[in-house]
């Protein structure tokens, strides 16, 4: 039911969180630990990831975002996410917060006009589930603690909804 509505809208944005809250606001505060870290990929070279994505989507032409999904969950789950956004070149470095949302597949992205249907591109693959020491191998020496990049937790929680003609 969820494919079938999300598909039947054509005039708005429609984005999701990976992530459980133990109530309903996707602040970070509220996120319960998971198994999956998330980045919006951007501008970064999907072709050359160290680790492939468990799942990537393509939000409008070469740009993606990647989710990772670990055997466990990872001991310091932010910092983790943190680093793995980092560690992308070019990825977004805001894109990594706890509670981020991203845009749907099959929806449209109306930040592009014309407005171009997020798809899937890797769907979930037992071969791309990691254990965090296989992540922490790719991520784990990258140095987030002086990193300046700041989350907007207005758009965490009202992502744009339709697309600026102006």
């Amino acid at each position: 039911r969820i494919i079938t509505r999300v598909s039947e809208i054509t005039d708005t944005n429609v984005y999701f969180s990976p992530h459980l809250f133990s109530k309903q606001d996707s602040h970070k505060e509220f996120v319960l630990p998971s198994r999956t870290l998330c980045v919006d990929l951007d501008n970064a070279d999907v072709s050359d990831l160290r680790l492939n994505p468990t799942v990537m989507i393509e939000t409008s032409p070469g740009r993606h975002q990647g989710f990772w999904v670990l055997k466990t969950i990872p001991t310091s789950f932010e910092v983790v996410s943190k680093q793995l956004s980092y560690t992308i070149e070019n990825a977004d470095h805001s894109g990594w917060s706890l509670g981020h949302k991203f845009r749907i597949p099959n929806a449209r992205n109306f930040k592009y006009s014309p407005s171009p249907i997020v798809r899937l591109v890797a769907a979930l693959s037992s071969e791309r589930i990691y254990t965090e020491d296989e992540l922490l191998q790719w991520v784990g020496a990258t140095d987030v603690a002086l990193t300046t990049t700041s989350t907007d937790d207005a758009w965490i929680n009202n992502p744009p909804t339709t697309h600026d003609t102006g």
